[in-house]
C-alpha cells in the first residue's frame, strides 16, 4: 500500500500513538517501519499475538518488558576479532540477558494461557551463566569492580596508598606554604593526572616544581611539588597498569559474549517483536480494540466501530459508532447525506480500520464485525490544487482517480470522498457515475460519498449499487452522524442554511431557482429517508412488544405449570384424608359387629352390618386405587429418598428438593432433576451409594466454557442456571472469551429462550468487557 494513501487516512498518527508505549529503540524501529500486512495468515498471527498481550495486560501480573537495551552495535562490534567492549556495553548486554530471562519464565508459566506469545518466547536463549560473569566483573555504575581479578585488586590498593602517601605530603607542603600566603586554596587537585597545590601566580617562584596549567582567572598556578614527582610517576605507571590489566579482563568477557552471538542476536530480535506487539496491545486497551473476523473475499461488517483519532481525542461517549455493511449483494455503496453530517468521517473510519486490522491492530468495534483483506487501498479526498503545478482542485481529483483507476483490481479498496464536485454538477455526475461503473467492472470494492443528485439517483435505481444516508433528525433540523445503508440520503442545503440563521426569504428564492425536478427529487429524498427512520423507530417498538410479550408467555407458563402442580398436591391430599377416613369408618364398623356377636344379636342385623362394611371396603379400594394414579402422576420427595429414572436402572440418592427440581446423586455426580422423571426406590432395591461429587451446584456465580464446542457450552450453561436458580441466586456470570463472537452469540440466542433468565447484558470493563456475560435470573 502506498505511504500516500495511509498518511490521507492518517495511519502515521496511529503509529505515533502506538510509539508512546514502547519501551525500547529496537521496538520503536519496528513501529516506525510498520505497515499493511496482505497476507491472511500473517495478520491472522499478528492479531492473535496482540489480544493474548492485550488479555495478558488487562487480567495477569505485570508483564517484565522492562530492561530491553539496544545492543545490536554492541554484537556488530564483538564480530570483530581482537575487539573488546566497554563496561557499559556489558551493562547493557546483562540487562536484555536478565529481561531474556524473566519473560520466558514469566511465559513459560502462562503457556497455555498464551500459546502464541510463548511459541513466540520459548526460542529466548537463557545464560544465567554469563548474566553471573557479568555482574561479577562491572558493577552497577560501569565500572570494573575492584575484585574482577587479584591482579587489579593489588594495583588499585597499592594505587590508594601511594596517593594517600602523596596527598599527606602535599598537605604538609601547603601548610608551610600557607603561613606565607602562597596558597590559593586548601585543597588538593589533580592536574593530567597528577597530584598538585595551587599557587597564587605572583608566588609561583618560591615553589620549586613542575607547573601543570593555570586557572581560567589566570590568578592560580598548579605546580607539582619537586619532591613528590618521582612519587606521581610512581603512580602514573601503576594506573597504566591498571587500564591494563582491565583491558585484559574486559577482552575475555568479550570473548564470552563472542561465544554466544548468534543467541544474543535472536533474543534481541525476539525482544524487540514483543515490546512492539506489547506497544499494540497497550494502544488496543487504551481504545478498547478486538480483532475482527477477516476473510479474503468476503463482506465487510462493522457493528459499532469508532475512528481511532476521535475516539482518543473526544471519548467514547461523545463519538457517534459506525455500523456499515458492505460486499453481500453489492460492491459499490454510494452514501449522501448533509454537510458535516459524518460522511468523511464514515468514509475514513472504513479505510482506517482496514489498514489497521491488516497490520496486526486491534480495533473499536464488536467482535461480531468482519473485515476483508485488501491488496491495495486507495482514497480520493480532500481539496488537493496546487498553483505551482497550474492544478486546479477539480484537476488534482482528476489527475488522483487516473492513477487509482490504472492500478486497481479485484483486491483493491476504493474510497473517493465527495465524487462528482468541483465542477458543473451535470458533467461531474456523469463523470462520476462513469468511474463508478469502471471499477466496479474491475471488481474493486468502491465506497463514494456525494452531494451530487445525479449520482445519488443513478445509486438508487442501479440494483447492484448500495445507497447509504447520514441521517438527519428533522425535529432540530441537524445530523445525527448515524449511517443507514438502503436509503438514499439528501444533502438538506436548505434546512442546514435555515438551521444557522440564514434569510428565510434568502432560501425561498433559492428553491424557485431550482428546477421542478430537483425540487421533487430533493424533496422524494428526504420523505424517503424520513419513512425510513420511523420505519426503523417502528421495528424497534415491535421488538420490544415481542420481547415484553414472549415474556408474558414465559411467566404464564411458569404459572401454569406452578397451578397444576398445586391442584395434584391439593387432590393428593383430598385423597389422602379420605383414605384416612374410610379407615375409621371400617374400624368403627368391625367394633361394631364385634360389640353385636357379643350381645348375641339377630342374624339380619349382623348381616346388615357385613353389607355396610362391604360397601365401605369398596369405596375404599377405589380411592386407594385413584390414590395410586395419583402416586404416578405426582411424587412427594425429601431428602434421604431413594430414586431412579423412570426409564433408568441406577438408583440415586435425593439430596435437595425445591418444589418439582431435585438434586439427585448418582454415584459421582450430582443432577438436577424434575420429579416427573423419576420414581421412588425402596431400601432393598437399593444399591450401596457412593459418596457424590457436585459437578453443577454453583459454589460460585461464574461458569467458564472457554474451549468448548456451542452444543456443550449450552447444555453446560442450561444445567448451571437449573443449579443456580434452585439456589436462588440472583446474577451469574458466564465467562466466554471473545474470540470470533460466535460462541457469545449462540449462547445469547440460548439465553432469550430460558424461562428462569430475567436479562442479560455484555460485561463492563472492570467485569471482563465482551468475553463475559452477565445474567440476571427469575428467583424474586
Amino acid at each position: 500500500m502506498n505511504n500516500e494513501t495511509l498518511n490521507k487516512l492518517e495511519f502515521d498518527k496511529i503509529k505515533q500513538h502506538i510509539l508512546s508505549f514502547a519501551t525500547s529503540q529496537i521496538g520503536i524501529e519496528l513501529i516506525e517501519n510498520l505497515s499493511p500486512y496482505t497476507n491472511k495468515s500473517i495478520i491472522e498471527r499478528e492479531l492473535k499475538l496482540t489480544v493474548e498481550m492485550k488479555d495478558l495486560l488487562a487480567y495477569d501480573d505485570p508483564f517484565p518488558i522492562d530492561g530491553i537495551k539496544d545492543i545490536r552495535i554492541a554484537l556488530r562490534r564483538c564480530e570483530i576479532e581482537e575487539s573488546f567492549l566497554t563496561p557499559s556495553d556489558f551493562l547493557d548486554i546483562k540487562s536484555v540477558l536478565t529481561a531474556s530471562r524473566l519473560i520466558r519464565e514469566y511465559l513459560n508459566k502462562r503457556a497455555q494461557k498464551y500459546p502464541n506469545l510463548w511459541e513466540l518466547a520459548r526460542n529466548i536463549f537463557v545464560n544465567r551463566v554469563l548474566e553471573y560473569n557479568i555482574e561479577e566483573i562491572i558493577d552497577e555504575t560501569g565500572n570494573v569492580k575492584d575484585n574482577a581479578s587479584p591482579e587489579l585488586r593489588q594495583i588499585r590498593e597499592e594505587i590508594i596508598r601511594k596517593q594517600d602517601y602523596v596527598r599527606k605530603r602535599l598537605y604538609a607542603i601547603l601548610k608551610q606554604i600557607s603561613e606565607k600566603d602562597y596558597t590559593q586554596d586548601d585543597i588538593i587537585p589533580q592536574r593530567d593526572g597528577r597530584l598538585v597545590i595551587p599557587i597564587k601566580v605572583e608566588h609561583k617562584r618560591h615553589v620549586p616544581g613542575v607547573v601543570h596549567g593555570t586557572s581560567s582567572t589566570g590568578l592560580t598556578v598548579f605546580i607539582e611539588p619537586a619532591e613528590i614527582v618521582e612519587l606521581n610517576n610512581e603512580i602514573l605507571q601503576l594506573q597504566f597498569q591498571e587500564q591494563k590489566e582491565i583491558e585484559r579482563i574486559l577482552r575475555e568477557l568479550t570473548n564470552k559474549v563472542r561465544e554466544n552471538l548468534q543467541y544474543l542476536q535472536t533474543n534481541i530480535n525476539i525482544l524487540a517483536k514483543l515490546d512492539f506487539i506489547y506497544a499494540k496491545a497497550k494502544f488496543a486497551l487504551q481504545i478498547d480494540g478486538y480483532a475482527p473476523e477477516i476473510s479474503d473475499d468476503g463482506p465487510i461488517v462493522l457493528n459499532s466501530a469508532y475512528h481511532p483519532i476521535l475516539l482518543l481525542r473526544h471519548g467514547r461517549n461523545k463519538v457517534v459508532p459506525l455500523d456499515f455493511k458492505l460486499g453481500d449483494s453489492s460492491s459499490v455503496l454510494v452514501i449522501a447525506g448533509p454537510n458535516s453530517g459524518g460522511m468523511t468521517v464514515a468514509l475514513k473510519t472504513v479505510g482506517l480500520l482496514t489498514i489497521m486490522t491488516q497490520a496486526g491492530i486491534p480495533v473499536p468495534l464488536k467482535e461480531s464485525s468482519k473485515l476483508r483483506i485488501f491488496k491495495k487501498v486507495f482514497i480520493d479526498i480532500g481539496d488537493e490544487q496546487s498553483v505551482e503545478k497550474d492544478l486546479s482542485s477539480f484537476g488534482s481529483h482528476i489527475k488522483n482517480l487516473k492513477k487509482i483507476i490504472s492500478e486497481a483490481d479485484n483486491k483493491t479498496l476504493v474510497l473517493l470522498d465527495e465524487l462528482g464536485s468541483g465542477t458543473d454538477p451535470a458533467e461531474g455526475g456523469a463523470l462520476g457515475i462513469a468511474i463508478i461503473e469502471k471499477l466496479k467492472a474491475k471488481g474493486s470494492s468502491v465506497i463514494v460519498t456525494t452531494h451530487n443528485s445525479t449520482i445519488k439517483f443513478y445509486a438508487y435505481n442501479n440494483p447492484k449499487i448500495e445507497c447509504g444516508a447520514m441521517e438527519f433528525d428533522h425535529q432540530t433540523l441537524a445530523p445525527t452522524y448515524r449511517l443507514r445503508i438502503g436509503v438514499p440520503g439528501s444533502s438538506y442545503a436548505f434546512e442546514i442554511a435555515k438551521r444557522l440563521g440564514l434569510d428565510e426569504e434568502i432560501i425561498n428564492s433559492a428553491k424557485k431557482n431550482l428546477n421542478e425536478h430537483q425540487v421533487k427529487a430533493e424533496e422524494i429524498l428526504s420523505r424517503l429517508e424520513a419513512l425510513e427512520v420511523e420505519y426503523r423507530k417502528l421495528v424497534n417498538e415491535l421488538k420490544e412488544k415481542d420481547e415484553k410479550l414472549n415474556k408474558m408467555i414465559s411467566e404464564y407458563k411458569q404459572k401454569l405449570a406452578e397451578v397444576e402442580r398445586e391442584k395434584k398436591k391439593a387432590k393428593k391430599e383430598a385423597f389422602a384424608e379420605l383414605r384416612e377416613i374410610a379407615e375409621n369408618a371400617r374400624a368403627k364398623i368391625e367394633e361394631a359387629i364385634r360389640k353385636i356377636k357379643e350381645t348375641e344379636a339377630s342374624k339380619e342385623s349382623i348381616k346388615h352390618a357385613h353389607k355396610v362394611a362391604e360397601q365401605i371396603n369398596k369405596q375404599f379400594h377405589e380411592l386407594s386405587k385413584q390414590l395410586e394414579e395419583q402416586k404416578d402422576e405426582i411424587i412427594e420427595l425429601k431428602p434421604g429418598d431413594l430414586v431412579k429414572m423412570r426409564d433408568g436402572t441406577q438408583i440415586g440418592e435425593v439430596l435437595q428438593v425445591d418444589g418439582s427440581n431435585v438434586v439427585v446423586a448418582f454415584g459421582a455426580v450430582k443432577m438436577l432433576l424434575k420429579t416427573d422423571v423419576l420414581e421412588k426406590v425402596e431400601q432393598k432395591e437399593a444399591k450401596k451409594l457412593t459418596s457424590a461429587i457436585d459437578l453443577f451446584a454453583p459454589v460460585s456465580t461464574k461458569i467458564d466454557v472457554r474451549g468448548m464446542r456451542a452444543d456443550e457450552a449450552i447444555s453446560a450453561i442450561d444445567k448451571f442456571i437449573d443449579t443456580s436458580f434452585l439456589y436462588r441466586l440472583k446474577r451469574i456470570e458466564i465467562i466466554h472469551g471473545k474470540g470470533t463472537g460466535k460462541l457469545k452469540k449462540e449462547i445469547a440466542e440460548f439465553l432469550k429462550r430460558h424461562p428462569n433468565v430475567k436479562s442479560f447484558r455484555s460485561g463492563s470493563w472492570e467485569e471482563g468487557g465482551d468475553g463475559v456475560t452477565i445474567v440476571e435470573l427469575n428467583v424474586d
